[in-house]
């Protein structure tokens, strides 16, 4: 059985992915801690944060009608903006690509993913989503990463 979460943020780290599809690689001392909040309101979500060398990005999730869109507001909805769309499958395509990194020297990216709908119900379809990119993901189960 599949343990309920009483918060409405799911942080996931996701193992490296070389960013080969952006203009410009950061450099390693170039990497900074910082976060892209409401990552999808730039014009180029993901590819906008990766080019400055940020290590983590924001994506608000509303679910509605099984899928799991990327926005703020459910009047800000854009069809084909889902969260496998905009991040999940871009990220899962570099870390096939690039050897699973998404810096070279850096070990990994975050990506938050901020419920706007209701927890339990969310997360019943994120969780199968994310077993699909498994293999990308950084797991910890009882403190064992």
């Amino acid at each position: 059985m599949v343990k309920k979460i009483p918060w409405t943020s799911i942080v996931i780290l996701l193992v490296g992915i070389s960013c080969s599809n952006t203009s410009q690689k950061a450099a390693p001392e170039s990497f900074i801690h910082a976060h892209a909040h409401n990552d999808y309101d730039h014009a180029r979500p993901l590819n906008d944060a990766l080019d400055h060398g940020f290590t983590s990005v924001e994506a608000d999730v509303i679910l509605k009608h099984d899928s799991l869109y990327v926005a703020h507001d459910p009047e800000d909805i854009v069809i084909g903006h889902t969260l496998q769309s905009l991040y999940l499958d871009p990220l899962y395509k570099l870390y096939k690509e690039n050897g699973g990194k998404i810096y070279p020297d850096w070990p990994t990216v975050n990506l938050m993913i901020d419920f706007k709908t209701d927890a339990d119900s969310t997360y019943d379809i994120l969780r199968p989503l994310l077993d699909q990119y498994a293999d990308m993901l950084t797991r910890w189960i009882d403190g064992e990463k």
